[in-house]
C-alpha cells in the first residue's frame, strides 16, 4: 500500500524498523519456527551477499530461507529484540513520549513506591530496557547486543555492584526527602510521577556539573547517572552508607536541645 493510499483512508503505516519480509514456506519447519519473518533491511543485505557466495560455491541456486536456516542458531538469538510490527503515527508518536521523553517520570515514581527491593529493581530495569529498546526503532537500527547485557555493562560502568541494594537506595532517597527533595506531578490519574527532583546537598559536591534542580524527563539512563553520582559524591555505596548518610544529614526534630 502506498503512502497515498494510506492518507485517503486516514492512516499511514510503518515499520520502526525498516525490514524485509521473508517468506519460509518453502522451507521444513521455516524460520525460526516461523512461516514469514522480518529481516532488518541491513542484516537482508549480509545474508544475500552470503548466498551469492555459496550459490557460487555449489554453482547451484539456493532459497533464501535455506541460507537464513544455516545461520538460524545465531540469527534467530538476535531476531526480535526490538520490535518490528507496522505501527500507526499515532503509535510512534506515544512510542517516543512514553519510552524516550517520559519514561523516567513514570519510573521514579514507581521505584519511590516500591514495597521491597525486588520491586523497585524491576521498575528500573524495566525503564533501561524501555529506552534500549526505543533508542533503537527511532534511529532504525537493529541492536547488536540485548538488552539484558546493555544493563549489565551500564551498571558495570556506574560502579553498582547488587542491583537489588542500588534500587533500595535510589528508592529511599527519593522517598525520605533527606538528601532528594523530588516534586510529583499534579493531576488525577499521574500525581505519582515524578517530574523533578532537586539535590539537597550538591554543594558537598565540588565541580559538580549538573545543577541541583534535575528535570526528570529525558533519556533514562542520564537520570539514573545523575542521581547515583550524587549519592556516590555524599559516600553513598550501599543501602548502609545511605542509612548513615541521611542519618547524619537529617535535620534536628523539633524540640531537641544541642548537646
Amino acid at each position: 500500500m502506498s503512502v497515498s493510499d494510506s492518507h485517503r483512508r486516514g492512516v499511514v503505516s510503518l515499520h520502526p524498523l525498516d525490514v524485509h519480509d521473508l517468506d519460509c514456506g518453502g522451507c521444513e519447519g521455516g524460520c525460526c519456527g516461523r512461516k514469514r519473518i522480518a529481516i532488518p533491511e541491513d542484516l537482508w543485505l549480509v545474508i544475500q551477499e552470503f548466498k551469492k557466495g555459496l550459490e557460487a560455491y555449489h554453482k547451484a541456486k539456493l532459497a533464501s530461507c535455506e541460507v537464513f536456516k544455516l545461520l538460524e542458531p545465531w540469527l534467530c538469538q538476535a531476531l526480535g529484540r526490538v520490535p518490528r510490527r507496522p505501527v500507526t503515527i499515532k503509535g510512534f508518536e506515544e512510542m517516543l513520549s512514553r519510552d524516550l521523553m517520559f519514561k523516567p517520570q513514570y519510573m521514579l515514581g514507581r521505584v519511590a513506591m516500591a514495597p521491597d527491593p525486588g520491586i523497585a529493581w524491576r521498575f528500573l530495569y524495566l525503564g533501561l530496557k524501555s529506552w534500549f529498546l526505543g533508542v533503537h526503532r527511532m534511529v532504525n537500527r537493529q541492536p547488536i547486543t540485548s538488552d539484558k547485557a546493555y544493563v549489565e555493562r551500564f551498571l558495570a560502568w556506574l560502579g553498582v555492584r547488587n542491583p537489588y541494594d542500588w534500587a533500595w537506595v535510589l528508592r529511599n532517597a527519593l522517598r525520605d526527602g533527606v538528601v532528594v527533595k523530588v516534586e510529583h506531578a499534579q493531576g488525577y490519574r499521574y500525581t505519582q510521577d515524578i517530574v523533578s527532583f532537586r539535590l539537597n546537598w550538591v554543594e558537598d559536591c565540588p565541580g559538580w556539573p549538573w545543577g541541583d534542580l534535575i528535570d526528570a524527563a529525558g533519556h533514562v539512563p542520564v537520570v539514573l547517572l545523575i542521581l547515583t553520582r550524587y549519592l556516590q559524591c555524599l559516600g553513598v555505596r550501599s543501602f548502609v552508607d545511605y542509612l548513615r548518610v541521611a542519618r547524619a544529614r537529617e535535620p534536628p526534630t523539633r524540640g531537641s536541645s544541642e548537646e
